[in-house]
């Protein structure tokens, strides 16, 4: 199933009559913008993905009704560079949110249900790599070391005490190859709203949330809320197969605290603004060692990022069709 389909109908079911054209349009120029990156010009590509990914977000930012209207809106986020040996050593990207005027970053964490980060916030570009699971081995090879682990979330429930919570169970085998201690996990990738429980599974550790929450009737209530709150720290990939996501653990102390989908953005935007006005810095950014990672990364996350908004978008899970 196309996820452009599946997104227009989102906008004419989510929408009301008077933002539902400004949507539509949004979108459509999202699928033009994506169709013309998939020409394979790689020096073209990020500025194209930049604004198909720009137009996508907007139209995710009507559907969930955070704002009314993005024609006066700016990008929210602004190229910065400090002095340092290379590009990326001083390449940083700084967040505009002033409450004049709308900013589709600041405004595309609302719609995901994150705060977003304060005005003036910088944020590394070296510190965004690490945090892309598609070509992260590719970072590795650039010289940093694993920072993902494969993990699985679970819904836990006490009928007697009527509460919900979420179980994050990890393979003990990541941890070791890996040499990711059960502190790194819960100091760093679950900030201490976390705590180590004997594991009903064999081989694997279970990390329990502190604060379960308390539900009425039925624990279906709370889903929603639990999800909310287990969504922060947990990385996500689309696939084509049952059940359609891997999940992942993100575990650094260096880690930028923007969410999964607010890194991937950031990352685009600052592609996208090197291609526009420096094209000349991203063959260097490309003849660099992280060139390859760069590389698979323009090729690989944008199928990603777009099921992953989609799945936003439509407030459901869009997947990627089996190959068969």
């Amino acid at each position: 199933m196309s996820p452009w389909a599946v997104l227009q109908g989102a906008v004419v079911a989510r929408c009301d009559t008077a933002t539902r054209p400004e949507a539509a349009a949004f979108l459509a120029q999202a699928e033009n913008f994506y169709t013309a990156a998939q020409s394979g010009i790689l020096a073209a590509n990020p500025l194209l993905l930049y604004y198909a990914f720009l137009n996508l977000v907007k139209t995710l930012i009507l559907t969930s009704h955070t704002s009314t209207s993005l024609v006066e809106a700016r990008h929210g986020l602004v190229e910065r560079r400090s002095p340092a040996v290379d590009e990326l050593a001083g390449a940083e990207i700084a967040v505009i949110d002033e409450p004049n005027r709308p900013s589709v970053f600041p405004l595309l964490a609302r719609a995901l249900g994150f705060t977003p980060p304060p005005h003036g916030t910088q944020v590394r570009i070296l510190d965004l790599f690490p945090e892309v699971v598609v070509g992260h081995r590719l970072w590795r090879q650039a010289g940093g070391a694993e920072r993902f682990v494969s993990a699985a979330p679970v819904l836990a429930h006490d009928p007697i005490g009527q509460t919900v919570w979420a179980n994050i169970f990890v393979e003990q085998s990541d941890l070791a190859r890996f040499n990711i201690t059960h502190r790194d996990v819960l100091e760093y990738s679950l900030s201490g709203q976390y705590r180590e429980v004997a594991s009903p599974i064999e081989n694997y550790l279970c990390f329990e949330e502190l604060e379960p929450l308390t539900y009425g009737d039925r624990p279906s209530d709370q889903i929603a809320q639990v999800v909310r709150r287990v969504r922060p720290h947990l990385w996500r990939v689309a696939t084509s197969v049952p059940p359609y996501r891997k999940y992942y653990l993100y575990v650094s102390p260096s880690r930028t605290e923007l969410p999964q989908l607010l890194s991937l953005y950031a990352l685009i935007f600052y592609l996208g603004s090197v291609t526009r006005y420096r094209p000349h810095v991203f063959a260097q950014i490309m003849e660099s060692p992280y060139g390859a990672f760069v590389s698979e990364f323009i090729a690989a996350q944008p199928e990603q990022l777009l099921y992953l908004l989609a799945s936003e978008v439509c407030e459901r899970e869009v997947v990627k069709p089996a190959i068969i």
